[in-house]
């Protein structure tokens, strides 16, 4: 998921989401970018089979491709005053929330083995660096900022001026990691602005080994010694 999370050297797990609205979409993708301590595996929105799980809204699940030693996991997105058939064990109500998201992925985690060890581990992408301050473009979509704890608080600190992350962490009191994930988060949106530090101002500083001429002046006549020829 995010990219604070450490994970395994196993494969990624991968999502399906059959025939899903728009803004059921866009809300899983936005889920997929918080961190959870939860899981122990990274997860992936891909297009084609096989798949670990798909998400599908329709009465009739779809038929898609799992792994050769597993069908995938199916996972029933519904209205929230749906009625729901004892056997849909896994079932999301709408609006879709974070938590039961996460749980869904960690149940299925519990009960499946991890896929096969991959060669290399996951790169993280690069976090949002302190020595420059950003500002929001627009307004980010109600679905992200909902998925973001106090979202909403730190996109109000961004809205009109330039902040660097350690800015943002003392104006709107919210810990300083989590400000850094708000803002990578935002980046990946194309929401931000990013501008560099300004500079801390310089302080005029007197070269010591050069002398005062005004004050050698003002103290060559006090002692009534003639100024020197050039």
């Amino acid at each position: 998921m995010g990219q604070a999370a450490s994970f395994s050297s196993a494969l990624p797990r991968r999502i399906l989401l059959a025939g899903l609205p728009e803004s059921d979409t866009r809300r899983l993708q936005v889920f997929l970018l918080v961190d959870s301590d939860r899981l122990r595996q990274e997860w992936r929105i891909v297009t084609e089979g096989p798949v670990d799980v798909y998400f599908y809204a329709a009465d009739d699940p779809p038929t898609v491709p799992g792994w050769l030693e597993r069908a995938p996991h199916q996972v029933r997105i519904v209205e929230a005053a749906a009625h729901v058939e004892a056997g849909d064990l896994l079932v999301l109500r709408r609006p879709l929330q974070y938590d039961d998201f996460v749980e869904v992925l960690a149940a299925i985690e519990r009960q499946t083995p991890a896929p096969p060890p991959a060669l290399r581990t996951r790169a993280p992408a690069a976090a949002a660096p302190l020595a420059v301050r950003f500002r929001l473009r627009r307004w980010p979509g109600t679905n992200l900022l909902d998925a973001i704890p106090q979202g909403l608080r730190m996109a109000s600190f961004i809205t009109v001026r330039y902040l660097s992350v350690d800015e943002l962490a003392s104006l709107s009191g919210v810990a300083l990691e989590r400000c850094r994930h708000f803002l990578d988060l935002m980046r990946d949106n194309d929401l931000l602005r990013a501008e560099p530090a300004a500079p801390p101002p310089l302080r005029a500083t007197r070269d010591p080994a050069r002398p005062d001429r005004a004050l050698l002046t003002r103290l060559r006549a006090r002692l009534g010694i003639p100024e020197e020829s050039r």
